[in-house]
């Protein structure tokens, strides 16, 4: 009875939160699909489990042995995932930057979206409050390429931002190549050689990422992959109401890189 309780009760809330995040949002996010047809489904498990209930019909016991190893995997792997996404999110590195990498978002036509403006004010704050001519120069990577309903790439949007916000053009480099979270590092480690001449160089700078809370495992993951071997991350803050999607999103993006041997 517990199980099938909690069966409709998550099911319900996904699938209430698909109409809010639509309503409120929009429909244009693929994972949002995903957590709708979750929703259905934990609500048809929750009716089939009623049913052999009522019925008292029963699995077979190695039937029953194989559904909970495999519920517990995935279970373990998500709460797993989902903690490093936590745990990212909340880090607060006070390194002295050498460079500051910022991957693009949505831009709506040349206008930056929200989750980038936020992205874009993390790093000019915490550039504000450490540099000091005296430490050397800190260098920003605008990573991002042109895509859909973009009229310049994103790396272009961020860069006008930072310079009408006081950064001087000759310390933004920009990536107008990248469409992924693993093409903006690795790009932006390409750029990175045009100011830090030797592999040696690169492996020791630091480097700090900025993007939103949630992206913020994943990017430092990828980064040291590529060769920023101090890579850390700093998070800004998301929509009210985005959360529970773009948290349960990228644990299971975590899961899939992993599965696909990215990292």
């Amino acid at each position: 009875m517990v199980l099938e309780i909690f069966l409709y009760v998550f099911g319900a809330f996904n699938i209430l939160y698909f109409g809010f995040y639509s309503f409120n949002f929009s429909m244009n996010n693929p994972f949002l699909w995903f957590i709708l047809g979750g929703g259905a489904l934990l609500c048809a498990l929750g009716a089939v489990h009623n049913v052999m209930r009522v019925k008292d019909i029963h699995f077979p016991i190695a039937v029953k042995v194989v559904i909970c190893i495999l519920a517990a995997i995935v279970i373990i792997s998500f709460i797993i995932a989902e903690a490093v996404v936590i745990k990212g999110a909340n880090d607060k590195p006070k390194e002295y930057p050498d460079i500051i990498i910022i991957p693009g978002a949505r831009v709506m036509g040349t206008t930056i979206s929200t989750n980038l403006r936020n992205r874009l004010d993390k790093a000019l704050e915490y550039y504000n409050s450490v540099y000091d001519e005296n430490k050397g120069e800190v260098y920003f990577i605008c990573s991002g390429g042109q895509g859909p309903g973009e009229d310049i790439s994103e790396a272009l949007a961020m860069k006008n931002y930072l310079m009408e916000n006081g950064i001087d053009e000759s310390k933004i480099l920009m990536e107008d190549k990248s469409k992924n979270t693993y093409q903006n590092m690795k790009y932006s480690y390409e750029k990175a050689k045009s100011i830090k001449k030797t592999k040696e160089e690169l492996e020791s700078s630091e480097v700090v990422i900025f993007t939103n809370s949630f992206h913020v495992a994943r990017s430092c993951i990828f980064a040291k992959k590529i060769g920023f071997k101090n890579a850390k991350g700093i998070g800004a803050g998301l929509k009210p109401g985005t959360e529970y999607l773009c948290y349960t999103r990228e644990a299971c993006s975590l899961i899939f890189y992993k599965l696909k041997g990215v990292y």
